[in-house]
C-alpha cells in the first residue's frame, strides 16, 4: 500500500484494529513527479482493511487521536459482514454534526 497523504489504514484481524504505519506521501498532483514509498503488510484470512478520509474521524475542537482511537474501538470486535461494517462506522460519524465529506472503502480477505 502506499499513502498520498491521507490517514493511516486500520487493519482488523482478530477482533483487534491496529493503524498500519507507513510513510506519508504528498496527496497525487501537487508535485510533478513526486515519488511514493509502499508498505507490505500481511493480512491473515478474514482480514478487514478500512481506508478513510479524515471526515470519518475529526471533529471540530477534538484531538485526532480520540477520534482515531473511537473509530478503532467501534470497528473492532465486529462479527458482521463488510457492508454492515462500513454502514456502522459511517452512521456512528454521523450522530455528530460535520461538514466535511466521507470517504470509506473495505476490502476483506476470504482465503
Amino acid at each position: 500500500m502506499t499513502s498520498a497523504g491521507h490517514l493511516p489504514p486500520l487493519l482488523i484481524t482478530n477482533g483487534s484494529g491496529h493503524y498500519i504505519e507507513s510513510e506519508i506521501g504528498l496527496p497525487i498532483g501537487v508535485e510533478a513527479g513526486g515519488t511514493y514509498r509502499s508498505t507490505t503488510i500481511s493480512a491473515p484470512r478474514a482480514a478487514t482493511l478500512v481506508a478513510f478520509t479524515d471526515g470519518l474521524v475529526e471533529q471540530r475542537g477534538e484531538d485526532l487521536d480520540k477520534g482515531l482511537a473511537r473509530l478503532r474501538d467501534v470497528a473492532s470486535g465486529n462479527d458482521v459482514g463488510l457492508p454492515e461494517l462500513l454502514s456502522k462506522l459511517v452512521t456512528e460519524r454521523q450522530s455528530v454534526p460535520s461538514v466535511d465529506d466521507i470517504a470509506i472503502l473495505g476490502l476483506r480477505w476470504m482465503n
